[in-house]
Parts: structure tokens; sequence; C-alpha cells
């Protein structure tokens, strides 16, 4: 299973979207190794579900198998909506 292809699905599937960094130029402090993506969700109760939900939790072990650093963030109240 392709890990983006499945996640941009599910993640599509419950009316988020994907933003993934093209190009990063590093302005302070050390450069980051890893490829940076943000998930716009339409709210923290579809995010939480989402991430808890049993189709990405399936999913979830192959982004911790392909990385040696995962984080995920929820970050609220951006977009002004």
């Amino acid at each position: 299973m392709d890990y983006a292809t499945a996640v941009l699905a599910l993640v599509q599937s419950v009316g988020g979207r994907c933003w993934r960094q093209q190009e990063l130029t590093q302005v302070e402090g050390p450069a980051l190794p890893n490829q940076n993506v943000v998930i716009e969700f339409p709210d923290e109760d579809t995010a939480m579900a989402w991430y808890r939900s049993d189709e990405y939790q399936a999913t979830r072990p192959i982004r911790l198998g392909a990385s040696s650093s995962s984080q995920i963030a929820l970050v609220t109240g951006l977009g002004g909506r």
C-alpha cells in the first residue's frame, strides 16, 4: 500500500485537504531532514475522528516504518473560519 495515496484518499473522504511543501528555504535553525505536510480538516472533531479511525490506524505503521522521525500536531484557529 502506498501511504501517500491512501492517506490522501482518507483525508478527502472527510472533507480535508493536504498541503505539501514543494520547496523549503531554511531561514533559521537546523534544516529539517523530513518532508512537511499540513492537513486541513473542517474542524477539530473531524481531525481527531480521522486520526483515530480504523482506516487511518491501518496505514499509520507504513508512515512510522518509513521515517526515523515523525510528529503530528493539531493546530487550531488558522484560516479565520
